[in-house]
Formats: structure tokens, sequence, C-alpha cells
């Protein structure tokens, strides 16, 4: 598995002052104590979280301070805008998948071996409803994703679930 992992449980809080813990453990006492180890858990988190993103931001875009990441507002690119010309300028069409019947398709795109891109081909398929963010965060949250690559090229991977949280937050 290349690149450095920044996702991973392996050492969590390590030189950093934060206690490791395991899952599901309590400190011994009543509710109260309880409840103040809760919180205390959900900070460490939430501090986990926070440190996992600067890092693989660091990494991923070195000329950029993490402090200056949100002037330039990566989530809201119009990637057809940052990329140039749009795909039907270059030759390859688009066309929603309900005016373009398979006869058409097959004699216009498939036969001639033409690119194009099918639009609203998704929207009635049962996973765009069942997929959503939570779903991915809940299942496989522990897995690490590529989430880009430093100045050598290596990837820099993170948890899936600190990246779900990521993108919620970017909303």
């Amino acid at each position: 598995d290349e690149g450095e992992d920044f996702g991973s449980d392996k050492g969590k809080g390590e030189g950093r002052g934060v206690p490791p813990r395991a899952a599901g453990e309590w400190r011994d006492g009543g509710k109260e104590e309880n409840e103040r180890s809760s919180s205390s858990e959900e900070d460490s988190e939430d501090e986990l979280y926070r440190e996992k993103v600067a890092s693989c931001k660091r990494r991923g875009r070195s000329e950029i301070r993490v402090s200056q990441w949100a002037q330039y507002k990566f989530c809201d690119l119009d990637l057809d805008k940052e990329l140039g010309e749009p795909a039907e300028s270059l030759g390859c069409p688009r066309e929603h998948v309900d005016d373009l019947p398979l006869e058409r398709f097959v004699e216009e795109y498939e036969h001639v071996a033409r690119p194009m891109i099918i639009r609203g081909a998704m929207e009635k398929w049962p996973a765009m409803q069942k997929w959503d963010l939570s779903f991915f965060q809940r299942n496989y949250g522990d897995q690490r994703v590529k989430c880009g690559e430093d100045d050598d090229g290596n990837k820099v991977k993170i948890r899936l679930d600190h990246f779900c949280r990521y993108m919620r937050d970017q909303r």
C-alpha cells in the first residue's frame, strides 16, 4: 500500500498529548463521570479530525497555508469553467437519457465509436438514494482513501469517515 497513512488509528494520539482510546472504553465512575468522558472523547475525535484534514491539506497542496484554504473555495468550483472548454466544443456532446432512444445511441455513437456524455442515467438508480455520505461513513468509515498527491507524487490518504465529515463541513 503506497503513500503515508493519515487516517490510521494506529498510534492515535501518540506524541500529541491525546491518549489512545479503545472503542467503548469507559472510566470507572457514575453517570456524570461517563458524560465527561464521552465529551472528552468527542473533543479528542474532533481534534484528531482537524489534525488529519490539516495534514492532508499541507501535503496535497504545500503551496497553500492551511489557514488560506477557505479563500479558494475549492468546493464551489465549476469544473467546466475551470477546465476550459465544455465537452461539446471538444466534440463530446451531452444528451439526457430521456432524449436519447437506444436506436439513435447505437447508430450515432456506438457504431462510429463517438464519445458522448449521457446525463440523467443514474437518477432512478436505487443506489443514488441509498448511498449518501452517511451510508459510506457508517459502513466504510475506517477505510483509507486517496484524497490527493504530495509534491513527490505519493498518495495522500485519509480515513473515509474524516473525508465524509470534511465534505459535509464544506457545504
